[in-house]
């Protein structure tokens, strides 16, 4: 038993699932038939090494029907695809043509298809003319197709993805001309693919023509050995006679050689399209994971969010008179007005339900600060200002609950009373002014 091609071929498949994203963003028939083939195949082999691993014997008939048939389709359906990959770098390296055309466009798409549909279909039927008997059993290797080593085999089997391969391996010594010439006079180098780069270029020249070149190499060597080796030319009754028939293959047979060498192929081709396809890789997750978060359903994690400020004008309970002139002055501010305002006109609080403060509660004012509120508003109203306002002009003796009148000669400061003459002052009342303009006496 050999571990290596079961383990080989599963390795392969999982990788070639990783790219598979890349590849179907593509959206190109070469890249999508690449994988295609390569998946099936490598999902053949696989089942193959593990079935028929150390043993020879027929267990599935129809099984081996279809897969030989399959397996024969993919030697030159994988290199079609290769060459339509160097005809595109070739193409994209070349001059300006006439790209943009319907019926270039057309005629792109139907070679692809021919190269990667219809001449596998083509294939798989023209290998009926040379098949002797149903299937071939090798060891280890499982299910082959049935060949009679002849010249029309030679003709239909070997020679078709030999010159395949030629063809694909000239159109990537043409593409690397063009780029070096570009280079070298300093011109585009993807006149006609604005979106290739320096590295794509090298990725896919490399891929194509280190697949192509394993291919070129054997199936060269398979006809030069077939050729020597030629069997007598029989008719096609003749060569049907036995068509039923099973073959073992023994493990000593040449043509052990032949089998193991095309087998081989399709990992390589696998491993080489893992390696050199990592930018598609990524662009395809990206599309994919795109894809996924823009049609899910949007859920906000759930966040704590502060309770609202509200701003509260509490009404006080002293109802407070102001005179009409108390709204134009605007230079004088009493110090007792100025820390009311502050500690009960706005009141900031957190929750709704909080309490406010009362207007009652703000710190007492000294009588030095209303008197000399009380001598800068007489000094106001004294002024050429506001005789031209004509506001009344209280009586100089007037002396409005506990307010002391001061005559204009004194210099004395109120915060520089003595503490006679303090104790004199009778306490503060919060009187209507309207009392204190009409001269009238509180205390009558």
């Amino acid at each position: 038993m050999r571990a290596e091609l079961p383990v080989l071929s599963f390795l392969s498949l999982f990788c070639l699932v990783l790219i598979l994203p890349g590849q179907l963003k593509s959206n190109t028939i070469p890249a999508v038939s690449i994988i295609s083939w390569l998946f099936v195949c490598n999902s053949i082999h696989g089942v193959n090494s593990l079935v028929w691993a150390g043993n020879t014997g027929i267990h599935v008939p129809v099984w081996c029907d279809i897969v030989t048939k399959v397996l024969l389709g993919a030697m030159v359906a994988v290199p079609g695809a290769f060459l339509c990959i160097c005809r595109h770098i070739e193409f994209a390296t070349s001059r300006p043509r006439d790209a943009t055309s319907i019926p270039t466009q057309r005629q792109k798409i139907l070679f692809e298809v021919s190269m990667c549909i219809l001449s596998p279909v083509l294939y798989m039927a023209l290998h009926t003319i040379v098949q002797d008997h149903r299937f071939t059993i090798l060891e280890d290797f499982g299910c082959q197709p049935a060949l009679y080593d002849y010249m029309p085999s030679l003709l239909i089997v070997w020679l078709p993805p030999l010159i395949i391969s030629l063809v694909s391996l000239l159109y990537c010594v043409s593409a690397l001309i063009n780029v070096l010439k570009s280079r070298y006079n300093n011109w585009p180098c993807f006149p006609q693919a604005s979106k290739m780069t320096l590295g794509l270029f090298a990725r896919r020249f490399a891929f194509a023509a280190t697949g192509m070149l394993y291919v070129f190499v054997v199936y060269a060597f398979i006809v030069s050995w077939a050729s020597s080796n030629l069997e007598p030319e029989i008719s096609v009754s003749q060569l049907h006679a036995n068509f039923s028939q099973i073959e073992i293959l023994p493990l000593d047979a040449q043509a052990r050689v032949r089998v193991e060498l095309v087998w081989w192929a399709v990992p390589v081709w696998s491993l080489l399209l893992c390696a050199l396809s990592s930018e598609e890789t990524r662009n395809g997750y990206q599309a994919i994971f795109g894809w996924v978060f823009k049609h899910r359903d949007h859920f906000d994690l759930p966040m704590h969010t502060k309770a609202e400020f509200i701003s509260v004008t509490p009404t006080s309970s002293v109802h407070l008179l102001r005179p009409a002139w108390f709204d134009s002055v605007k230079s004088v501010k009493s110090p007792s007005a100025s820390m009311e305002t502050d500690h009960t006109d706005h009141v900031t609080f957190a929750h709704p339900s909080l309490s406010m403060r009362s207007p009652d509660s703000s710190p007492p004012v000294s009588p030095g600060q209303d008197a000399s509120f009380a001598q800068s508003t007489l000094s106001y109203l004294d002024s050429d200002a506001a005789r031209q306002l004509r506001l009344p002009s209280p009586p100089l003796t007037a002396h409005p609950y506990g307010l002391t009148s001061r005559p204009p000669a004194e210099k004395q400061s109120a915060d520089k009373l003595t503490p006679c003459h303090a104790a004199r002052l009778r306490p503060p009342l919060r009187t209507p002014f309207f009392l204190f303009l009409s001269g009238r006496n509180p205390r009558a």
